[in-house]
This record gives structure tokens, sequence and C-alpha cells, in this order.
């Protein structure tokens, strides 16, 4: 088997508190990672760290960006476990996007799924939405839900397993110390 992962987020930007004070969530970011040291993580986001109002796909390091302008990164971690088709699927499409350079954020789809309206764009996705696309795109999460409805604390419960919760910046001290898993006193 192999392993996904989905990193959920809260920052503490403009942003993200606003989401989080619409939605009553613990979290208001998801991304995707393919290794066990979270690097890179894929997501849809803001371009540029210090203006929110440009997003597109990018890709995220842990105590970089927006994640290096806090200390303190609450972040919940959950691994999904995939056969290996899966986990190519899910990896080769989120690379073909990324290469692709097609992509933009879906500020009309966050807005509306805040309200209960799903807006979905082929080529425009938010952060939630495109780790739920691409996950079911192939098969890894059913299709009783439209990405376009899913927020980011929706994805705790995709049937997976929890790994970490704490401090994001945290496991970055960890990795550059050579490991290559965070610390199993870190880990529920």
């Amino acid at each position: 088997m192999n392993n996904i992962y989905v990193v959920l987020t809260k920052t503490n930007t403009i942003v993200a508190r606003s989401i989080r004070k619409a939605t009553g969530a613990t979290y208001s970011h998801a991304s995707l990672a393919f290794n066990d040291w979270f690097s890179p993580m894929y997501s849809f986001a803001r371009k540029y760290v210090s203006f929110p109002f440009i997003g597109t796909m990018v890709k995220e390091e842990i105590g970089t960006g927006v994640y290096g302008r806090y200390p303190l990164v609450p972040c919940c971690i959950l691994r999904i476990s995939v056969t290996q088709q899966q986990f190519i699927g899910v990896k080769t499409m989120t690379e073909n996007m990324w290469l692709s350079r097609q992509y933009g954020y879906n500020y009309s789809g966050l807005i509306f799924n805040y309200i209960g309206i799903c807006r979905h764009s082929n080529k425009r996705f938010f952060c939630s939405e495109f780790v739920y696309y691409v996950l079911q795109q192939n098969g890894v999460v059913d299709s009783c839900r439209l990405p376009s409805q899913i927020r980011p604390q929706d994805l705790l419960n995709i049937g997976q397993e929890v790994i970490y919760e704490g401090n994001l910046n945290d496991l970055r001290d960890t990795f550059s110390l050579g490991f290559t898993k965070y610390s199993s006193k870190n880990a529920l």
C-alpha cells in the first residue's frame, strides 16, 4: 500500500480567520502531500505571501511562505492508504495540473460554498475542492458529494488515519535534523 497525506492547517491570516469565523471550523486550509516528510504540499492558495487577492495552484513547504510568517501553525495530518494505481493517479493528476499552469483560484466557488451553493469550474479550485477533486477522480473517496461542497474540516471525515496534530513548523525542525519521519511522541 502507498500513502497520500492531507494536511489541514490553521494560519492567522485575515482570510483564514474569516473562513474559520464564517464556518466555526478549526482548520481553514487543505493541502496534499505524497511523501512522509510532506514536501512539497500541493494546494490552491495565495500566489504572494503578502497579497491574498491573487490565488493559484501552489507548492507549499513547511516553515516557508505563509507557514514561515507564523511560529505556530496548528495542523492535523491525515494519512490515507491507497493502492499503487490510486497513488500514481492522484500524484500524476496533481503534478500535471501543476505543470500546466492553467489553473486559477476559484474565488466565486469559495464564496458560494460558504453560503451553500455549488459552483465548480474545471480550471479553478479552492484548496479543499482541489484535494477532494483529485482524490475523487482517482477513486480514493466516494462521489456522494461534489468537490465544490467540501470545506477543509470536511476532509476529517473521509475515512483516513490522523497521524499528527500539533504545530506544523515543529516538523520542519524534525526533518532538518535528518529524520525522515516525525517523532512518534508527536503522533497521536
